[in-house]
């Protein structure tokens, strides 16, 4: 059986600490095509030297969460 893969240092190993547009104050790891995200979830996959076409919907930092801390912060 394959080892499982620790989430918190899979993200930090794989994805890139950025600002969050609009809230430069706020930096999130945030997952690219060449991340392997998808690694965590199917870690058995076979395809892991491939970079993934986009990385799942829910790696991003949504408009709508980026607005509240806008508002917050201000």
């Amino acid at each position: 059986p394959a080892k499982a893969l620790d989430p918190a240092e899979f993200i930090k190993a794989n994805m890139r600490l950025a600002p969050v547009p609009s809230v430069p104050e706020v930096r999130l790891y945030q997952a690219h095509p060449g991340s392997g995200l998808r690694r965590l979830l199917e870690p058995d996959d076979g395809d892991q030297g491939e970079a993934e076409p986009q990385p799942p919907y829910w790696a991003y930092a949504w408009a709508g969460g980026a607005v509240l801390a806008r508002y917050v912060l201000d």
